[in-house]
């Protein structure tokens, strides 16, 4: 498969963006195979002038109880609150990566995550294009992440902003 600059800058941005908000994960190399039974399922759409797509996260209850925060606090969280959290884990890989995306000049608006239950997911092969698709494993269990990315015909992923002109994650915004 011949990759993109596109797709190796969007490589990096993604290895980033789970380092801050999976860090207890480690990525794989290559993406797990598909098809076996997961718990939990998180997508949330986005769109904007220049971009438009699906961010996706699967995995196991266990893993997600174990990554939760109150599991940290000495609590053992609902089925409901893991449900959250995926959507939540969903969101927030999409946010941080919507703020490493800013200085290429990609900008677009965060839809509301879905979470499914007791799904089966396939997702298509990562040679597809726009298809973007990640393995990270944690407590002896896997999280996957697949980004489905389509730039305005034309567009190319070339910083048009200096990072200091950019927002970064944590930075309160007045408008």
């Amino acid at each position: 498969m011949n990759v993109s600059s596109d797709d190796k800058i969007l490589a990096t941005l993604c290895e980033r963006v789970f380092e801050e908000v999976l860090p207890d994960c480690e990525l794989l190399e290559q993406p797990e195979v598909d098809g076996e039974e997961l718990e939990l399922v998180a997508v949330v759409g986005f769109s904007g002038d220049d971009a438009r797509g699906v961010l996706g996260l699967s995995a196991p209850s266990e893993l997600l109880e174990q990554l939760h925060p109150a599991t940290a606090a000495g609590e053992t969280p609902t089925p409901d609150q893991l449900r959250d959290w995926a959507g939540e884990l969903s969101n927030q890989l999409l946010g941080r990566l919507k703020i490493e995306l800013r200085p290429y000049g990609v900008r677009f608006w965060v839809a509301t995550p879905v979470v499914l239950r007791g799904v089966i997911v396939r997702i298509m092969n990562a040679s597809h294009e726009n298809l973007h698709k990640y393995t990270l494993t944690s407590h002896g269990e896997r999280i996957r992440v697949w980004l489905d990315l389509t730039l305005e015909e034309g567009k190319h992923l070339q910083r048009v902003e200096e990072e200091s002109d950019t927002a970064l994650t944590g930075n309160i915004l007045f408008f």
